[in-house]
């Protein structure tokens, strides 16, 4: 039973991303084109079409894995800034410092029960934490792996997390009306569908 749980984990885990990535390729599509009518198997498309690039990395180029990896870094210490500048940048109004630090916005969605509403953000922001996996699976690999892995694992998870929290605070600060957002058609196309 634990190991078909944790093969089901492990492929929505690897659908999660390419979910995102072709959630954000369509709210792209839509801006771009607003006559643009999404439908749901255009986005199921997306993410299958996003999923082919590391399925042939991993199975027949792995040399260029590496390369990958190190580009991929550096657009991750480069965009950061870069991101959080052009939010800033381009946000048209700034919200106040009690709507950041002092509301909490639930049943915009179709959802009405706070439980449910907090453990879908929740799924968002676990993908953050959950980088550690990565170092036990390498901890054969290192020296002295009763104090690197257990070190890289806290730091990994802290340093995400105050990431994460910086470049939270910009768009909090900068996404405008909350139901102009949650109304918008990019948002639409990808968001979960509330209950019947």
């Amino acid at each position: 039973m634990q190991g078909w749980l944790t093969l089901f984990a492990w492929l929505a885990a690897s659908a999660g991303p390419s979910f995102i990535a072709g959630g954000e390729l369509q709210g792209l599509l839509i801006l771009d084109y607003p006559d643009h009518v999404p439908k749901g198997w255009h986005l199921t498309l997306l993410m299958w079409a996003i999923m082919v690039l590391p399925i042939v990395a991993n199975v027949f180029a792995r040399r260029v894995l590496k390369p990958i990896e190190l580009s991929t870094c550096v657009l991750r210490l480069v965009g950061w800034p870069a991101t959080i500048a052009t939010i800033l940048a381009c946000a048209r109004t700034r919200n106040t410092d009690d709507f950041v630090w002092g509301t909490f916005s639930g049943g915009l969605t179709g959802w009405s029960s706070n439980g449910v509403i907090f453990s879908i953000g929740l799924l968002t922001p676990a993908f953050a934490l959950s980088g550690f996996d990565g170092m036990l699976h390498l901890s054969e690999e290192v020296m002295n792996p009763k104090q690197v892995v257990p070190r890289a694992m806290v730091w990994g998870v802290a340093i995400n997390d105050v990431l994460a929290f910086g470049y939270l605070l910009p768009i909090l600060y900068s996404i405008g009306n909350l139901q102009d957002a949650i109304e918008s058609s990019t948002v639409s196309s990808i968001s979960v569908p509330p209950p019947p």
